[in-house]
Protein backbone atom coordinates (compact mmCIF):
# COMPACT_ATOMS: atom_id res chain seq x y z
CA UNK A 1 0.00 0.00 0.00
CA UNK A 2 1.44 3.14 -0.76
CA UNK A 3 1.89 6.03 1.84
CA UNK A 4 -1.18 8.28 1.66
CA UNK A 5 -0.60 12.06 1.36
CA UNK A 6 -3.04 14.30 2.22
CA UNK A 7 -4.39 18.38 1.62
CA UNK A 8 -7.08 20.34 2.84
CA UNK A 9 -7.82 21.52 -0.89
CA UNK A 10 -9.19 24.98 -0.76
CA UNK A 11 -7.60 26.18 2.60
CA UNK A 12 -3.96 25.39 1.49
CA UNK A 13 -4.57 27.24 -1.64
CA UNK A 14 -5.55 30.56 0.20
CA UNK A 15 -2.94 29.89 2.94
CA UNK A 16 -0.97 32.66 1.77
CA UNK A 17 -4.05 35.10 1.86
CA UNK A 18 -5.44 34.61 5.27
CA UNK A 19 -2.06 34.12 7.05
CA UNK A 20 -1.54 37.73 6.70
CA UNK A 21 -4.80 37.92 8.62
CA UNK A 22 -4.99 35.03 10.77
CA UNK A 23 -1.36 34.20 11.88
CA UNK A 24 1.10 36.40 14.34
CA UNK A 25 3.59 39.30 13.06
CA UNK A 26 6.88 39.66 15.07
CA UNK A 27 7.93 43.07 16.08
CA UNK A 28 9.97 44.21 12.94
CA UNK A 29 12.38 45.56 15.51
CA UNK A 30 12.98 42.07 17.06
CA UNK A 31 14.66 39.81 13.31
CA UNK A 32 15.70 37.20 15.63
CA UNK A 33 12.03 36.78 16.51
CA UNK A 34 10.68 37.28 13.53
CA UNK A 35 12.87 34.64 11.77
CA UNK A 36 11.80 31.87 14.55
CA UNK A 37 7.96 32.65 13.75
CA UNK A 38 8.87 32.16 10.19
CA UNK A 39 10.37 28.85 10.95
CA UNK A 40 7.41 28.01 13.43
CA UNK A 41 4.22 28.92 10.53
CA UNK A 42 6.55 26.70 8.11
CA UNK A 43 6.82 24.19 10.39
CA UNK A 44 3.12 24.04 11.52
CA UNK A 45 1.60 24.13 7.68
CA UNK A 46 4.33 21.94 6.32
CA UNK A 47 3.03 18.23 4.74
CA UNK A 48 5.61 15.96 5.75
CA UNK A 49 6.37 12.61 4.12
CA UNK A 50 7.81 9.35 5.05
CA UNK A 51 11.31 9.14 5.29
CA UNK A 52 11.28 13.18 4.78
CA UNK A 53 14.62 14.48 3.90
CA UNK A 54 13.55 17.80 5.68
CA UNK A 55 13.68 15.72 8.67
CA UNK A 56 16.85 16.24 10.83
CA UNK A 57 17.76 12.25 11.92
CA UNK A 58 14.52 10.30 11.98
CA UNK A 59 11.91 8.55 10.06
CA UNK A 60 9.90 11.87 8.83
CA UNK A 61 5.90 11.26 8.98
CA UNK A 62 4.74 8.14 10.81
CA UNK A 63 5.29 5.31 10.91
CA UNK A 64 1.64 6.05 12.58
CA UNK A 65 -0.23 9.17 11.97
CA UNK A 66 -3.65 10.62 11.82
CA UNK A 67 -2.44 13.51 9.61
CA UNK A 68 0.76 15.06 7.56
CA UNK A 69 0.41 18.38 8.74
CA UNK A 70 -0.60 20.07 11.66
CA UNK A 71 -2.99 22.26 9.43
CA UNK A 72 -4.64 19.54 8.56
CA UNK A 73 -6.55 19.26 11.85
CA UNK A 74 -6.46 22.98 12.95
CA UNK A 75 -7.85 24.86 9.87
CA UNK A 76 -11.16 25.85 10.90
CA UNK A 77 -11.22 29.66 11.50
CA UNK A 78 -7.97 29.85 9.84
CA UNK A 79 -4.47 28.10 10.53
CA UNK A 80 -4.53 26.93 14.25
CA UNK A 81 -8.43 26.34 14.05
CA UNK A 82 -10.22 23.36 15.64
CA UNK A 83 -11.05 20.64 13.33
CA UNK A 84 -14.05 18.61 12.17
CA UNK A 85 -15.43 15.21 12.88
CA UNK A 86 -13.15 13.29 10.17
CA UNK A 87 -10.09 14.54 12.03
CA UNK A 88 -11.18 13.36 15.26
CA UNK A 89 -8.53 11.27 17.49
CA UNK A 90 -10.02 7.60 18.37
CA UNK A 91 -8.68 5.99 21.72
CA UNK A 92 -9.38 2.23 22.76
CA UNK A 93 -9.07 1.70 26.68
CA UNK A 94 -9.11 -1.28 28.92
CA UNK A 95 -11.06 -2.05 32.26
CA UNK A 96 -10.81 -4.42 34.48
CA UNK A 97 -14.40 -5.21 35.11
CA UNK A 98 -15.55 -4.86 38.73
CA UNK A 99 -17.44 -7.86 40.20
CA UNK A 100 -20.34 -7.17 42.79
CA UNK A 101 -21.67 -9.82 45.02
CA UNK A 102 -25.35 -9.85 45.83
CA UNK A 103 -27.26 -9.45 49.24
CA UNK A 104 -29.27 -12.27 49.92
CA UNK A 105 -33.11 -11.38 51.19
CA UNK A 106 -35.52 -13.57 53.26
CA UNK A 107 -38.58 -15.84 52.19
CA UNK A 108 -41.29 -13.15 52.78
CA UNK A 109 -39.28 -9.92 50.54
CA UNK A 110 -38.61 -12.72 48.11
CA UNK A 111 -42.53 -13.24 48.03
CA UNK A 112 -43.04 -9.74 48.07
CA UNK A 113 -41.10 -9.91 44.51
CA UNK A 114 -37.76 -8.03 46.06
CA UNK A 115 -34.89 -8.23 43.97
CA UNK A 116 -31.10 -9.02 45.63
CA UNK A 117 -29.12 -5.54 45.47
CA UNK A 118 -25.90 -5.86 44.07
CA UNK A 119 -22.86 -4.96 46.06
CA UNK A 120 -18.94 -3.88 45.31
CA UNK A 121 -16.45 -6.87 47.10
CA UNK A 122 -14.44 -5.42 49.44
CA UNK A 123 -11.06 -7.69 48.70
CA UNK A 124 -8.81 -5.35 46.32
CA UNK A 125 -9.73 -5.76 42.52
CA UNK A 126 -7.24 -8.27 40.40
CA UNK A 127 -4.25 -7.50 39.12
CA UNK A 128 -4.14 -7.51 35.41
CA UNK A 129 -0.94 -9.23 33.67
CA UNK A 130 -0.02 -5.66 31.63
CA UNK A 131 2.56 -8.23 29.65
CA UNK A 132 -0.54 -10.29 28.71
CA UNK A 133 -2.71 -6.74 27.90
CA UNK A 134 0.42 -5.66 25.92
CA UNK A 135 0.29 -8.98 23.20
CA UNK A 136 -2.79 -6.97 21.92
CA UNK A 137 -1.11 -3.64 21.48
CA UNK A 138 2.25 -2.68 22.86
CA UNK A 139 0.61 0.21 24.51
CA UNK A 140 -1.08 -1.48 27.06
CA UNK A 141 2.10 -2.03 29.05
CA UNK A 142 2.47 1.29 29.94
CA UNK A 143 -1.09 3.34 29.33
CA UNK A 144 -4.81 2.12 30.06
CA UNK A 145 -5.59 3.77 26.63
CA UNK A 146 -4.14 3.79 23.08
CA UNK A 147 -4.81 5.45 20.01
CA UNK A 148 -5.62 3.83 16.89
CA UNK A 149 -4.13 5.65 14.32
CA UNK A 150 -6.08 6.61 10.71
CA UNK A 151 -2.80 5.81 8.55
CA UNK A 152 0.05 4.60 8.26
CA UNK A 153 3.22 4.41 5.99
CA UNK A 154 3.37 0.79 4.87
CA UNK A 155 0.91 -2.04 4.77
CA UNK A 156 2.50 -3.74 7.81
CA UNK A 157 -0.44 -1.54 9.86
CA UNK A 158 -3.34 -2.61 7.48
CA UNK A 159 -2.92 -6.27 8.13
CA UNK A 160 -2.34 -6.14 12.18
CA UNK A 161 -5.35 -4.28 12.90
CA UNK A 162 -7.12 -6.51 10.65
CA UNK A 163 -5.79 -9.74 12.92
CA UNK A 164 -6.70 -7.21 15.69
CA UNK A 165 -10.44 -6.79 14.67
CA UNK A 166 -11.33 -10.01 13.55
CA UNK A 167 -9.27 -12.64 15.61
CA UNK A 168 -7.83 -10.44 19.31
CA UNK A 169 -11.35 -8.88 19.85
CA UNK A 170 -14.08 -10.36 17.04
CA UNK A 171 -16.62 -8.33 18.40
CA UNK A 172 -14.98 -5.35 17.15
CA UNK A 173 -14.72 -6.33 13.67
CA UNK A 174 -18.60 -6.94 13.22
CA UNK A 175 -19.14 -3.03 14.73
CA UNK A 176 -17.07 -1.69 11.83
CA UNK A 177 -17.81 -3.87 8.98
CA UNK A 178 -14.92 -5.28 8.43
CA UNK A 179 -15.10 -8.22 5.93
CA UNK A 180 -12.27 -10.66 5.59
CA UNK A 181 -11.81 -9.55 1.51
CA UNK A 182 -12.79 -6.08 2.18
CA UNK A 183 -9.72 -3.08 1.82
CA UNK A 184 -8.55 -2.21 4.86
CA UNK A 185 -8.71 1.24 3.69
CA UNK A 186 -11.98 0.97 3.56
CA UNK A 187 -12.93 -0.54 6.95
CA UNK A 188 -15.40 1.96 8.20
CA UNK A 189 -13.52 2.82 11.38
CA UNK A 190 -15.69 6.08 12.41
CA UNK A 191 -18.33 3.96 13.65
CA UNK A 192 -16.22 1.80 15.87
CA UNK A 193 -15.61 3.43 18.90
CA UNK A 194 -18.80 5.41 20.34
CA UNK A 195 -17.72 7.51 23.20
CA UNK A 196 -18.31 5.83 26.34
CA UNK A 197 -19.62 2.31 25.12
CA UNK A 198 -18.02 -0.92 25.57
CA UNK A 199 -16.29 -2.53 23.10
CA UNK A 200 -15.79 -5.60 24.01
CA UNK A 201 -14.86 -7.95 26.48
CA UNK A 202 -11.79 -10.39 26.80
CA UNK A 203 -10.61 -13.20 29.65
CA UNK A 204 -7.25 -11.76 30.28
CA UNK A 205 -6.03 -15.13 32.61
CA UNK A 206 -8.09 -14.80 35.33
CA UNK A 207 -8.97 -11.21 34.34
CA UNK A 208 -12.36 -10.05 32.34
CA UNK A 209 -11.32 -7.27 30.82
CA UNK A 210 -14.07 -4.60 28.85
CA UNK A 211 -12.81 -2.17 25.86
CA UNK A 212 -14.25 1.10 25.94
CA UNK A 213 -13.87 3.58 23.14
CA UNK A 214 -13.32 7.13 23.05
CA UNK A 215 -13.29 10.11 20.39
CA UNK A 216 -11.23 13.33 20.96
CA UNK A 217 -12.33 16.23 18.30
CA UNK A 218 -9.40 18.39 17.39
CA UNK A 219 -9.46 21.75 20.00
CA UNK A 220 -8.72 25.71 18.23
CA UNK A 221 -4.98 27.04 19.38
CA UNK A 222 -5.70 30.33 19.12
CA UNK A 223 -4.98 32.44 22.29
CA UNK A 224 -2.80 29.26 24.07
CA UNK A 225 -0.08 30.87 24.42
CA UNK A 226 -2.04 33.44 26.95
CA UNK A 227 -3.90 30.40 28.53
CA UNK A 228 -0.08 29.19 28.87
CA UNK A 229 0.53 32.58 30.91
CA UNK A 230 -2.24 32.40 33.10
CA UNK A 231 -0.92 31.57 36.86
CA UNK A 232 -1.54 28.46 38.94
CA UNK A 233 -3.07 30.50 41.74
CA UNK A 234 -5.85 32.07 39.95
CA UNK A 235 -7.18 28.65 39.07
CA UNK A 236 -6.61 27.87 42.55
CA UNK A 237 -8.68 31.08 43.48
CA UNK A 238 -11.53 30.14 40.96
CA UNK A 239 -12.01 26.78 42.43
CA UNK A 240 -11.82 28.10 45.77
CA UNK A 241 -14.58 30.73 45.37
CA UNK A 242 -16.33 28.17 44.00
CA UNK A 243 -16.38 25.55 46.32
CA UNK A 244 -17.33 28.66 48.83
CA UNK A 245 -20.20 29.37 46.81
CA UNK A 246 -21.42 25.36 46.36
CA UNK A 247 -21.25 25.07 50.12
CA UNK A 248 -24.70 27.17 49.64
CA UNK A 249 -25.98 26.21 46.41
CA UNK A 250 -28.87 24.71 46.55
CA UNK A 251 -30.84 22.85 43.25
CA UNK A 252 -33.09 25.69 42.50
CA UNK A 253 -35.38 23.79 40.10
CA UNK A 254 -36.09 21.06 41.47
CA UNK A 255 -39.98 20.83 40.54
CA UNK A 256 -39.25 22.22 36.93
CA UNK A 257 -41.54 21.03 34.24
CA UNK A 258 -38.31 21.47 32.25
CA UNK A 259 -36.88 18.95 34.38
CA UNK A 260 -39.56 16.73 34.38
CA UNK A 261 -39.85 16.57 30.68
CA UNK A 262 -35.69 16.11 30.28
CA UNK A 263 -36.13 13.00 32.57
CA UNK A 264 -39.31 11.55 30.83
CA UNK A 265 -36.71 11.61 27.66
CA UNK A 266 -34.01 10.22 29.56
CA UNK A 267 -32.05 13.32 29.55
CA UNK A 268 -30.53 14.46 32.94
CA UNK A 269 -30.77 13.58 36.17
CA UNK A 270 -32.91 14.14 39.15
CA UNK A 271 -29.63 14.88 41.52
CA UNK A 272 -28.27 17.49 39.87
CA UNK A 273 -24.67 18.71 41.55
CA UNK A 274 -23.18 22.47 42.49
CA UNK A 275 -20.66 24.33 40.20
CA UNK A 276 -17.93 23.17 42.02
CA UNK A 277 -14.55 22.80 39.37
CA UNK A 278 -11.39 21.62 40.46
CA UNK A 279 -7.87 22.43 40.20
CA UNK A 280 -6.27 19.22 37.62
CA UNK A 281 -3.44 17.70 39.59
CA UNK A 282 -0.45 16.41 37.71
CA UNK A 283 1.94 13.43 39.28
CA UNK A 284 4.52 15.84 39.13
CA UNK A 285 3.00 18.65 41.21
CA UNK A 286 2.09 20.83 37.77
CA UNK A 287 -1.78 22.03 37.40
CA UNK A 288 -3.21 20.77 34.07
CA UNK A 289 -4.90 23.47 32.13
CA UNK A 290 -4.56 22.24 28.14
CA UNK A 291 -6.66 19.49 26.78
CA UNK A 292 -9.95 17.76 27.02
CA UNK A 293 -9.19 16.52 30.62
CA UNK A 294 -7.06 19.36 31.96
CA UNK A 295 -4.36 16.46 31.35
CA UNK A 296 -1.86 18.29 29.97
CA UNK A 297 0.04 21.52 32.18
CA UNK A 298 2.05 23.21 29.45
CA UNK A 299 1.49 24.45 25.75
CA UNK A 300 4.85 22.98 25.04
CA UNK A 301 3.89 19.37 26.06
CA UNK A 302 0.31 19.99 24.20
CA UNK A 303 2.46 20.82 20.94
CA UNK A 304 5.32 17.92 21.67
CA UNK A 305 2.84 15.45 22.37
CA UNK A 306 0.64 16.25 19.16
CA UNK A 307 3.70 16.14 16.89
CA UNK A 308 4.26 12.52 17.95
CA UNK A 309 1.02 11.26 18.30
CA UNK A 310 -0.83 12.77 15.36
CA UNK A 311 2.33 13.41 13.07
CA UNK A 312 4.80 10.38 13.96
CA UNK A 313 7.29 12.36 14.96
CA UNK A 314 10.30 11.96 17.05
CA UNK A 315 10.72 15.30 18.89
CA UNK A 316 12.98 15.54 22.45
CA UNK A 317 11.28 13.61 25.39
CA UNK A 318 8.53 12.46 23.62
CA UNK A 319 9.03 9.42 21.71
CA UNK A 320 6.32 8.50 18.70
CA UNK A 321 3.57 6.01 19.69
CA UNK A 322 4.62 2.12 19.55
CA UNK A 323 4.44 0.34 16.68
CA UNK A 324 1.42 -2.72 17.55
CA UNK A 325 3.13 -4.71 14.70
CA UNK A 326 6.59 -4.55 15.65
CA UNK A 327 7.29 -3.90 18.96
CA UNK A 328 10.10 -2.24 20.40
CA UNK A 329 10.85 -0.27 17.21
CA UNK A 330 12.61 3.16 17.32
CA UNK A 331 13.08 6.33 15.03
CA UNK A 332 16.60 6.37 13.82
CA UNK A 333 16.68 9.48 15.38
CA UNK A 334 14.60 13.20 16.02
CA UNK A 335 12.56 14.25 13.23
CA UNK A 336 12.54 18.00 14.73
CA UNK A 337 15.27 19.24 16.78
CA UNK A 338 14.77 21.22 20.08
CA UNK A 339 15.41 24.58 18.36
CA UNK A 340 12.80 23.78 15.60
CA UNK A 341 10.29 22.31 18.72
CA UNK A 342 10.68 26.04 20.37
CA UNK A 343 9.92 27.69 16.63
CA UNK A 344 6.98 25.45 16.14
CA UNK A 345 5.79 26.65 20.17
CA UNK A 346 6.72 30.18 19.75
CA UNK A 347 4.09 30.23 16.61
CA UNK A 348 1.35 28.65 18.16
CA UNK A 349 1.69 30.70 21.53
CA UNK A 350 1.60 33.88 19.33
CA UNK A 351 -1.51 32.82 17.62
CA UNK A 352 -4.00 35.56 18.11
CA UNK A 353 -6.97 35.06 20.74
CA UNK A 354 -10.10 35.15 19.05
CA UNK A 355 -12.16 38.07 18.69
CA UNK A 356 -15.65 39.78 19.39
CA UNK A 357 -17.64 40.47 16.02
CA UNK A 358 -18.92 44.16 16.01
CA UNK A 359 -22.60 44.13 15.62
CA UNK A 360 -23.86 45.55 12.26
CA UNK A 361 -26.62 47.17 13.69
CA UNK A 362 -28.56 48.80 16.32
CA UNK A 363 -30.57 46.00 16.66
CA UNK A 364 -28.13 43.52 16.00
CA UNK A 365 -25.99 44.77 18.94
CA UNK A 366 -29.20 45.12 21.48
CA UNK A 367 -29.82 41.33 20.94
CA UNK A 368 -26.06 40.77 21.73
CA UNK A 369 -25.98 42.57 24.84
CA UNK A 370 -29.11 40.77 25.91
CA UNK A 371 -27.58 37.57 24.94
CA UNK A 372 -24.46 38.31 27.32
CA UNK A 373 -26.91 38.88 30.08
CA UNK A 374 -28.94 35.81 29.34
CA UNK A 375 -25.75 33.71 29.19
CA UNK A 376 -24.88 35.10 32.83
CA UNK A 377 -28.56 35.00 34.32
CA UNK A 378 -28.67 30.72 33.19
CA UNK A 379 -25.52 30.54 35.16
CA UNK A 380 -23.19 29.82 31.97
CA UNK A 381 -21.07 32.37 33.14
CA UNK A 382 -20.34 30.55 36.40
CA UNK A 383 -17.59 28.24 34.68
CA UNK A 384 -16.97 29.54 31.33
CA UNK A 385 -15.85 32.96 32.65
CA UNK A 386 -15.68 35.97 30.52
CA UNK A 387 -12.17 36.72 32.57
CA UNK A 388 -9.31 34.67 34.01
CA UNK A 389 -6.58 36.26 35.41
CA UNK A 390 -5.87 39.05 33.26
CA UNK A 391 -7.06 37.08 30.08
CA UNK A 392 -10.15 38.90 28.70
CA UNK A 393 -13.16 37.25 26.83
CA UNK A 394 -11.67 33.10 26.92
CA UNK A 395 -15.13 32.76 28.80
CA UNK A 396 -13.34 29.64 31.09
CA UNK A 397 -12.20 28.65 34.38
CA UNK A 398 -9.86 25.65 32.85
CA UNK A 399 -11.05 23.66 35.77
CA UNK A 400 -12.28 20.41 35.91
CA UNK A 401 -16.37 19.95 36.19
CA UNK A 402 -18.40 16.69 36.80
CA UNK A 403 -20.69 16.72 33.47
CA UNK A 404 -23.00 13.56 34.63
CA UNK A 405 -23.31 10.27 32.72
CA UNK A 406 -24.27 11.03 29.25
CA UNK A 407 -21.11 12.71 28.18
CA UNK A 408 -18.30 10.00 30.81
CA UNK A 409 -15.76 9.20 28.78
CA UNK A 410 -12.73 6.63 29.69
CA UNK A 411 -10.03 7.76 27.41
CA UNK A 412 -6.79 8.61 28.26
CA UNK A 413 -5.40 10.65 25.58
CA UNK A 414 -1.57 11.13 25.99
CA UNK A 415 1.91 9.57 24.90
CA UNK A 416 2.78 5.94 26.54
CA UNK A 417 5.30 7.21 29.39
CA UNK A 418 1.91 9.09 30.47
CA UNK A 419 1.34 6.41 32.59
CA UNK A 420 4.60 5.50 33.94
CA UNK A 421 4.62 7.47 37.63
CA UNK A 422 8.27 8.05 37.42
CA UNK A 423 9.86 5.12 40.41
CA UNK A 424 9.32 2.49 37.64
CA UNK A 425 5.43 1.54 38.28
CA UNK A 426 2.85 1.51 36.24
CA UNK A 427 -0.71 2.94 36.95
CA UNK A 428 -3.14 -0.12 38.03
CA UNK A 429 -5.72 -0.36 35.19
CA UNK A 430 -8.82 0.92 36.90
CA UNK A 431 -11.81 -0.69 37.85
CA UNK A 432 -15.51 -0.36 36.33
CA UNK A 433 -18.86 -2.24 37.17
CA UNK A 434 -20.11 -4.50 34.35
CA UNK A 435 -22.22 -2.55 33.01
CA UNK A 436 -19.20 -0.07 32.12
CA UNK A 437 -20.40 2.79 34.96
CA UNK A 438 -18.13 4.16 37.44
CA UNK A 439 -18.26 4.91 40.65
CA UNK A 440 -20.78 7.66 41.93
CA UNK A 441 -18.59 10.94 42.61
CA UNK A 442 -21.07 11.51 45.51
CA UNK A 443 -20.02 8.60 47.34
CA UNK A 444 -16.30 8.38 46.27
CA UNK A 445 -14.13 11.07 46.14
CA UNK A 446 -12.34 11.83 42.28
CA UNK A 447 -8.56 11.03 41.79
CA UNK A 448 -6.11 12.48 43.15
CA UNK A 449 -3.94 13.05 39.67
CA UNK A 450 -6.19 13.63 37.01
CA UNK A 451 -9.66 13.62 36.04
CA UNK A 452 -12.07 10.95 36.42
CA UNK A 453 -14.49 9.90 33.46
CA UNK A 454 -17.46 11.99 34.12
CA UNK A 455 -14.98 15.11 34.92
CA UNK A 456 -13.82 17.89 31.92
CA UNK A 457 -12.47 20.76 31.62
CA UNK A 458 -14.23 23.77 30.81
CA UNK A 459 -13.14 24.46 27.13
CA UNK A 460 -13.18 28.25 26.13
CA UNK A 461 -15.52 29.19 24.31
CA UNK A 462 -14.00 32.19 22.25
CA UNK A 463 -14.15 32.03 19.07
CA UNK A 464 -17.59 29.82 19.83
CA UNK A 465 -18.49 30.65 15.58
CA UNK A 466 -16.02 28.98 14.14
CA UNK A 467 -15.14 25.92 16.51
CA UNK A 468 -18.12 23.76 16.13
CA UNK A 469 -19.01 20.57 16.30
CA UNK A 470 -19.05 20.95 20.48
CA UNK A 471 -18.20 18.90 23.20
CA UNK A 472 -15.10 16.81 23.28
CA UNK A 473 -16.38 13.97 21.01
CA UNK A 474 -17.75 16.63 18.23
CA UNK A 475 -21.31 14.79 19.16
CA UNK A 476 -23.53 18.38 19.57
CA UNK A 477 -23.85 20.25 15.95
CA UNK A 478 -25.93 23.40 17.68
CA UNK A 479 -25.66 25.35 20.61
CA UNK A 480 -28.71 24.04 22.20
CA UNK A 481 -27.71 20.27 21.43
CA UNK A 482 -24.48 20.81 23.73
CA UNK A 483 -26.21 22.72 26.41
CA UNK A 484 -28.94 20.15 26.70
CA UNK A 485 -26.23 17.37 27.35
CA UNK A 486 -25.11 19.19 29.73
CA UNK A 487 -25.35 17.09 32.81
CA UNK A 488 -23.85 16.49 36.87
CA UNK A 489 -22.69 20.40 37.53
CA UNK A 490 -23.95 21.72 34.43
CA UNK A 491 -27.24 20.65 34.29
CA UNK A 492 -28.81 23.50 36.41
CA UNK A 493 -27.89 25.93 34.29
CA UNK A 494 -29.02 23.85 31.15
CA UNK A 495 -32.23 23.67 32.32
CA UNK A 496 -32.92 27.19 33.26
CA UNK A 497 -31.27 27.54 29.40
CA UNK A 498 -34.25 25.50 28.42
CA UNK A 499 -36.75 27.19 29.97
CA UNK A 500 -36.07 30.05 27.98
CA UNK A 501 -37.70 31.67 25.29
CA UNK A 502 -36.97 30.75 21.71
CA UNK A 503 -36.28 34.11 21.08
CA UNK A 504 -34.49 34.65 24.58
CA UNK A 505 -32.36 30.92 23.39
CA UNK A 506 -31.49 33.05 19.87
CA UNK A 507 -30.02 35.93 21.56
CA UNK A 508 -27.94 33.44 23.46
CA UNK A 509 -26.74 32.51 20.07
CA UNK A 510 -26.46 35.47 18.70
CA UNK A 511 -24.22 36.48 21.60
CA UNK A 512 -21.90 33.14 21.55
CA UNK A 513 -21.72 33.97 17.58
CA UNK A 514 -20.04 36.74 17.97
CA UNK A 515 -17.28 35.37 19.41
CA UNK A 516 -14.93 34.48 16.53
CA UNK A 517 -11.59 33.11 15.09
CA UNK A 518 -9.04 35.92 14.67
Amino acid sequence: MKARTHSVGLMLLLAPCYLAFACPRADAADKTNEKQLAQGRELFMREWLPDDKRSHAGDGLGPLFNGNSCMECHHQGGAGGSGPNGANVTLLSAFVERQEEVESVGLLARLLGMRPKPKPKKEPPPQLDRAKLAELHPGFRTSNSVPFHRFATGDEYAKWRKKFFVDSLPGLGEKVGIEEKGDIEEFRLSGLFDSGSIQARKAIGDVSVQFIGSQRNTPALFGTGLIDSIPERVLEEVAAEQAKRAANQPADSANSKVRQKMLKMGLGTSDPLPEKGRVSKLKDGRVGRFGWKGHVASLKDFTLQACAIELGLEVPGVPQSPLPWKPGYKAPGLDLTAQQCDALIAFVAALPRPKERKPETDRHEAEIVHGRKLFGQVGCAACHRPKLGDVEGIYSDLLLHDMGDELSDFGSYGTPILADSGDGKVDPIPELKLDGSEPDRKKEKPPKFGAAPREWRTPPLWGFRDSGPYLHDGRANTLTEAVARHGGEGQESSLRFLELSGQERRQVELFLKSLTAP
